[in-house]
């Protein structure tokens, strides 16, 4: 390798206070640190725009709104900051770590820079747990059992423009491969 990479991270579901993705990005960027020579950039919501930086490594916090009824994680809906910030870091790869808008910030970020590799965790099966799941209670089994079949198609359409997908569990990596997510 003849240079250091720009590693990048993008998801919504960071909280300050704890949780598995924070987790997961905490241990990734000590592994980075401790074992590699490559600079690490998270891209999370915060109360403001602001860059924080730690050694080689940078978090970018992008001003963005509360979860309702959640006090400790928020949106971040500006996908035109978001690709703002891309085009200016130029990483190497890009690992989203939810389905929503910011997947397609990377998408649309790798389609202007051909070379960047993106990576999908498919962390928690969406379709289920915030799909169908919730929504049950509002619109009765039968309207959430089609949302989430939809739910489905979606994931399976997002995760196909991706180079690279994991899952937490064979289940899920078989569920995205049959919808046509690739290899998983």
């Amino acid at each position: 390798m003849s240079r250091p990479l720009t590693l990048c991270d993008l998801t919504q579901s960071y909280s300050a206070v704890g949780g598995g993705i924070r987790t997961y990005l905490t241990e990734k960027r000590a592994f980075l640190d401790a074992q590699t020579p490559h600079k690490h950039v998270l891209i999370i919501p915060g109360a403001e725009d602001r860059t924080l930086k730690d050694g080689r490594h940078e978090v970018r916090e992008i001003k963005s709104p509360k979860v309702p009824n959640s006090p400790n994680y928020r949106l971040l809906l500006n996908s035109k900051k978001v690709r703002q910030v891309l085009a200016e870091i130029q990483p190497d790869y890009i690992e989203c770590l939810d389905a929503y808008n910011l997947p397609w910030c990377a998408i649309r970020h790798k389609r202007a820079y051909p070379h960047v590799q993106l990576i999908a965790g498919y962390r928690t099966d969406f379709p289920t747990v915030y799909v169908e799941a919730i929504l049950r209670k509002y619109i009765g089994p039968w309207l959430a059992r089609g949302l989430k079949a939809r739910a489905y198609k979606y994931a399976g359409k997002l995760y196909g423009h991706f180079d690279r997908v994991y899952a937490l569990n064979l289940d899920m990596a078989d569920k995205l491969e049959g919808l046509g997510a690739g290899e998983v």
